[in-house]
């Protein structure tokens, strides 16, 4: 399955601070295209099997040079099952690490014991404008 594309936009300076809901097609639209939030068990399940989340911007996005790395490991992602209204994947990214990059290629790779290795679920373009201070 192909990652989804999000765009994530914010303020240098002011640390990144996202919660992304977590959907789902919805079962009973025939054109495939409504969704719906998965239920609070389903998130659970989600959040009990990938333990590891880890987001990488680079420039350009092959290089092995890594502008920003954030992770669960670090608390800085993680999955909030009860959420309201639904459950959401949430970014917590401190100021201080966002202050280097004002955009890049990012993708997001979720992990778990025993995989054959990440599965990126989500890439896109890190975006941040600079702060105007005077």
């Amino acid at each position: 399955m192909p990652p989804f594309t999000l765009d994530l936009t914010g303020v240098r300076g002011d640390g990144f601070l996202r919660d992304i809901p977590l959907t789902k097609r919805d079962p009973t639209d025939p054109t495939g295209q409504r969704t719906v939030p998965l239920a609070v068990g389903e998130a659970q399940a989600l959040k009990d099997t990938y333990t590891v989340i880890r987001m990488q911007v680079r420039n350009p996005q092959d290089s092995t040079t890594i502008l920003l790395d954030a992770s669960s490991e670090n608390g800085e992602l993680f999955i909030k099952p009860d959420a309201a209204p639904g459950p959401v994947l949430s970014i917590r990214i401190p100021s201080t690490k966002t202050a280097t990059v004002l955009s890049a290629p990012y993708d997001m790779q979720f992990d778990h014991e025993g995989s054959l290795g990440p599965l990126t679920w989500l890439r896109g373009k890190f975006k941040l404008t600079g702060d105007v201070t005077r």
